[in-house]
């Protein structure tokens, strides 16, 4: 999809409390999107790779 490795997304900390806060189980190793939504910009996706 986006032609990248995972080792090169940015990292979350899986301890982080937005990882926490998602009612999906969540493990070392995936891959999150996060949706941020801008009354300017619109809608922003963005990729983290879940590490300890």
């Amino acid at each position: 999809m986006l032609n990248i490795e995972a080792e090169q997304l940015p990292k979350i900390m899986i301890t982080d409390p937005a990882v926490q806060a998602l009612s999906e189980e969540i493990a070392t190793g995936d891959i999150i999107e996060i949706e941020r939504v801008s009354g300017r910009a619109g809608v922003n996706l963005a990729y983290r790779r879940v590490v300890e």
